[in-house]
């Protein structure tokens, strides 16, 4: 053998954990060297995803307070604020937040609760949970509308968070393949009744300035909220090991 090696001594016990002789134990340098680079790098891609992470939290925190004080000047001018610019941001950051927090490891999670299938079944069906999970979030946009008219925005909200809610428990408590269909499916019809119902109700807004910058404001909080869900879930990928080894 050829190569530099980094060894310590190991005492072999006997009877009585008596040292009846020494072994020594080594590796080659190289191999310690690969495993010390892998550490290195998975810490420094930490640090720019946590380093992302604060940026995108402390850009939303400025854009809150911001508003809160154009409120308030306005609201010292005596001119009449009713379009709620805050309140619609954190809806928006919160509601995309939560929908892409997951996303970076669930297609990993769903192929690992795919055993019932085999070969390239397999990989169809860990797919099918995700392709109707999107397909509800889109189909809501048809019904919504009506669905606020007639029930109200409060109401939506209420619906949509109880499906996402049970849809996410499914996921959690219940790890198999017909259960996370079932709770993607649910999540879908959720997620998709209050994105949905978040963007309509921007469209009754009379003041034309104010719609134009509630639609800057909803898309500047979803542009957040999804680099927000996807950085903060591929620190929990990490955390739970949801990584794709498979």
């Amino acid at each position: 053998m050829s190569g530099t090696y980094l060894a310590v001594k190991v005492p072999i016990l006997g009877d009585g954990d008596r040292v009846v002789g020494v072994v020594s134990v080594g590796v080659d340098i190289s191999v310690i060297n690969e495993t010390l680079n892998a550490m290195q790098n998975r810490v420094i891609l930490s640090v720019i995803v946590i380093a992302m992470l604060l940026w995108v939290v402390a850009a939303e925190s400025m854009s809150y307070i911001l508003a809160g004080d154009s409120k308030s000047k306005k609201k010292a001018d005596g001119e009449e604020q009713t379009f709620p610019a805050q309140l619609i941001r954190m809806l928006v950051f919160l509601v995309f937040s939560a929908y892409n927090l997951s996303s970076t490891f669930l297609p990993v999670y769903v192929l690992r609760n795919s055993e019932l299938f085999h070969g390239e079944l397999r990989n169809l069906a860990a797919s099918l949970p995700l392709t109707v999970n999107i397909f509800a979030l889109g189909i809501m946009s048809l019904f919504c509308a009506g669905l606020v008219r007639r029930a109200g925005m409060r109401r939506i909200m209420i619906w949509g968070a109880a499906f996402a809610l049970c849809g996410n428990l499914l996921l959690l408590l219940i790890p198999h393949y017909f259960a996370i269909f079932l709770g993607l499916l649910l999540d879908g019809i959720g997620e998709g009744l209050i994105m949905n119902a978040l963007y309509v109700i921007l469209t009754y807004i009379r003041n034309e300035e104010d719609r134009r910058n509630g639609f800057s404001i909803y898309n500047a909080a979803y542009l957040s909220g999804v680099n927000f869900g996807m950085l903060g879930g591929s620190l929990l990928a990490v955390a739970f090991g949801q990584l794709t080894d498979l």
